[in-house]
């Protein structure tokens, strides 16, 4: 898990990443979950995301658009997949919601 605020920007959104270390090194390298938070606190909202820049010649870059859209297709399913079981555990209590939304993925 790591938390922050922007990196080498400062950002109003405060946000939390849980990753896996070996598959997910950075946050400008594949995918992982995000809490991001509201700037007042009050709000959180949990998000798909992954890298869209790459370190080069000690600069953060865009990655090329194409390559983005490659990387979306691929994920989109597991997207749709991780909001339906969302869905479904919408009415449970908070702590199973949280324990239960991973099991199977």
């Amino acid at each position: 898990m790591e938390g922050k605020d922007g990196a080498g920007q400062r950002a109003e959104v405060v946000w939390t990443r849980v990753y896996s270390k070996s598959r997910t090194p950075s946050a400008t390298d594949g995918w992982y979950i995000v809490y991001l938070f509201s700037g007042d606190g009050e709000r959180v909202y949990p998000s798909l995301m992954q890298g869209t820049t790459e370190w080069i010649a000690c600069e953060l870059k865009p990655r090329e658009p194409a390559a983005l859209k490659k990387r979306i297709e691929w994920g989109s399913p597991a997207h749709r997949a991780i909001r339906r079981r969302a869905l479904r555990l919408a009415d449970r209590d908070p702590s199973q919601r949280a324990h239960e939304a991973w099991q199977g993925l």
